[in-house]
């Protein structure tokens, strides 16, 4: 009975996490997303991934001399229910140094996979910083349910 019961528990996570997967699978990303920022002001761009499930996301190599990146972690999407497994805000923050015109290209997918389930591009527009002060700029990124 217990390795009946432990199966079924098993298959019904399995399934939770392709279920979830397949939900971070969308995006709100279009051709035109584009982040205007100011150079020495930094800016986090979050993404949905199934990370339970071994999805997540990957940056291409970019121009560090001009976009550099400061931190990558993530947060659960509901940190108040105690449910393993599930989707999870993956939160990428970047300052630019120079003036420019950039391009960041994400992939989601299992880092011991070759298959990309998605890629995302963002166009980064830096301008002279106008304030004395450093802001930070947010850009959320979370694919519909």
């Amino acid at each position: 009975m217990q390795v009946v019961i432990s199966n079924l528990l098993s298959f019904v996570l399995m399934c939770h996490c392709i279920i979830a997967c397949q939900n971070a699978n969308g995006s709100t990303f279009s051709a035109d997303t584009v982040i205007r920022t100011e150079v020495n002001v930094s800016f986090v761009i979050k993404q949905e991934a199934c990370l339970s499930c071994g999805y997540d996301w990957f940056m291409e190599a970019v121009d560090t001399s001009a976009i550099k990146l400061l931190d990558k972690s993530n947060e659960p999407i509901n940190p108040d229910r105690k449910v393993i497994g599930g989707n999870a805000i993956v939160i990428w923050q970047f300052v630019a140094l120079k003036t420019g015109n950039y391009q960041l290209v994400f992939y989601y997918k299992r880092p011991w996979e070759e298959e990309i389930l998605k890629t995302e591009r963002i166009k980064i527009i830096v301008a002279e910083q106008k304030a004395s002060i450093s802001d930070t700029i947010s850009s959320t990124i979370i694919p519909p349910e």
